[in-house]
């Protein structure tokens, strides 16, 4: 089974944990809330494009173990280049160490990310509880006042379908630079795909503080901090005037549902994304996220989610997905987009899974198939008073990762100060 999966490690406090306690854990999850995850036992068949219940549900053919005691990223490097099989849709493998780590892998056709938290609360930890649900966004209604804003939110809509590729990207020396991002992914090849990964945590305490001095969300201050650490690292291979002219943005996902959420599938969430400006061409971590701050709103608040969802469902119900796929139309990502930023609320209190405390967990949207991938993919989940950051590129070793990292925790440390400064 190849394509887009979602990964997730789970770092536990201690170690000696046993595959078969684990899977006695797993089952009591299940019998508590499996009909909420209900393609969890069921096979897809893309020939029927429908899926087919498993007769056994045999808990311990979805467990695996293996020892090791690398860094979480360096596993989860190994997990994502070993294709699932296409008759097992989860696995769950049990990592022995210092201290033991789980790692979760389903294809996100089954389930995303709001659904991987769904299922650490639910079915491996041991007192589960229900996630927060987002309240439902209300329908769009074509009253007078409103019309404006669903025009503002078609027209954006179309900027950001058909906003032009941004050339020169690419992160090689100067005199070697690819003509287009096209050309920087036709150049690699999957014998020479080097990912890089890292996780690390930011005090949410800290963002939460700038998020109110600036009156902005958390999401917005992440935003404001990631377009000042790609500044930084796209200022070592280019000068400042190509930098001030990209114009860059980064993908977000918005909750889109519009009906209450019922806990009869928590395994994905109705999701668009939209889109947030990373303005490289501002230097001060503070007016960058002025600058975010003040397009958040008109987009997350406004009618454009909305108005994405109703282009979405309008499409899809009026070109059958079987003509959509035989289209010979050419994939075009809108690579002035090229990072993927989603900020997630957490379990507000402490895990545990067969009675190990669980510290600390990551999960990235991971694609096997890399032309597919965003350059940069950021996942960040609040747990524990921390905020829990997993990084991945694809960029190649050009890209120093740990150095974008270090800029990240810099603009925090910025944006930081301007809120001490503040009365």
């Amino acid at each position: 089974m190849t394509g887009r999966n979602t990964l997730g490690i789970l770092e536990l406090q201690s170690n000696g944990l046993s595959k078969s306690a684990l899977a006695e854990a797993v089952a009591a999850g299940f019998a508590r809330h499996g009909t909420s995850f209900p393609n969890l036992f069921t096979v897809y068949d893309p020939r029927g494009r429908c899926y087919h219940q498993l007769q056994a549900l045999c808990i311990s053919a979805h467990i695996f173990e293996v020892a090791s005691n690398a860094p979480s990223a360096t596993i989860i490097d190994s997990m994502a280049k070993v294709p699932m099989d296409a008759l097992r849709p989860w696995e769950l493998w049990l990592v022995r160490g210092a201290r033991d780590r789980l790692v979760i892998k389903i294809p996100h056709s089954i389930i995303d990310g709001t659904g991987c938290i769904s299922f650490i609360q639910n079915i491996l930890s041991d007192a589960a509880s229900s996630p927060a649900v987002p309240e439902p966004r209300p329908p769009v209604r074509a009253r007078r006042f409103e019309v404006v804003n669903v025009l503002r939110a078609t027209a954006r809509l179309l900027q950001d379908t058909v906003r032009p590729a941004i050339p020169h990207l690419a992160l090689r020396k100067r005199g070697q630079r690819l003509p287009s991002l096209d050309a920087f992914y036709a150049a690699l090849s999957p014998a020479t795909e080097a990912p890089q990964t890292m996780t690390f945590k930011l005090p949410l305490a800290t963002l939460q503080a700038v998020a109110r001095c600036h009156g902005a969300t958390v999401s917005h201050v992440l935003v404001a901090a990631l377009g000042g650490a790609l500044r930084s690292e796209l200022l070592r291979h280019h000068d400042e005037a190509t930098v001030r002219a990209l114009d860059l943005f980064t993908r977000v996902p918005a909750n889109a549902r519009q009906g209450p959420q019922t806990s009869g599938n928590l395994m994905t969430a109705d999701l668009v994304a939209i889109c947030l400006p990373l303005r490289l061409d501002v230097s001060s971590d503070a007016d960058r996220l002025r600058h975010v701050t003040a397009a958040g709103p008109a987009v997350q608040r406004g009618a454009d989610i909305a108005v994405r969802r109703f282009c979405r469902e309008a499409v899809l119900a009026a070109v059958p997905t079987s003509v959509l796929e035989r289209l010979p139309l050419q994939k075009r990502w809108s690579w002035s987009c090229p990072m993927y930023t989603s900020s997630l609320k957490g379990p507000p209190t402490r895990l545990t899974i067969a009675g190990r405390k669980l510290d600390s967990f990551f999960y990235f949207s991971s694609d096997l198939t890399y032309a597919n991938a965003h350059m940069i993919e950021v996942v960040a989940v609040s747990y524990e008073g921390q905020m829990q950051v997993a990084l991945r590129t694809l960029l190649g070793p050009d890209f120093d990762l740990r150095r974008f990292q270090s800029a990240l925790a810099a603009s925090v440390a910025a944006l930081a100060a301007t809120a001490e400064l503040r009365p």
